[in-house]
């Protein structure tokens, strides 16, 4: 069985991502990707996935609330802003920044709800008595 393997890494000069990637039995090949449109290549790639699943007819459990512990690879958001979509009234975006990188992800105001929960059970103050 092929293995794809991939690596990330930031230029020297910090203006390009570079993507290597590759099977276990060829040779990998790499491209430097400018980091103002890193964003979009992410937005791009959540979208591809989306429909692969509903292509391959995959069931999508939702989710909300707390997780006790992180299971997977995220990246550490030095910002976040909450923003209205003009065109779709049902649809808020959580837009979050890395580094000068910007990603929206459009959630229907109804999965907020338990989001908005979870996020104030999260950053409740447990040292003092209630």
């Amino acid at each position: 069985m092929e293995i794809t393997q991939f690596e990330l890494e930031a230029s020297r000069d910090g203006k390009f991502i570079i993507f290597t990637a590759g099977q276990t039995d060829q040779e990998p090949i790499s491209l430097s990707i400018p980091c103002e449109v890193i964003g979009e290549m992410v937005v791009g790639l959540l979208s591809t996935s989306t429909v692969c699943a509903r292509l391959n007819d995959s069931t999508s459990q939702g989710f909300s609330g707390v997780a006790d512990q992180s299971e997977g690879a995220f990246a550490l958001a030095n910002g976040i802003a909450l923003q209205d979509i003009t065109d779709r009234p049902d649809v808020v975006a959580l837009t979050f920044l890395f580094g000068q990188t910007q990603v929206a992800i459009g959630l229907s105001r109804v999965a907020l709800q338990p989001l908005g929960s979870a996020l104030l059970a999260a950053t409740a103050d447990t040292s003092k008595p209630q």
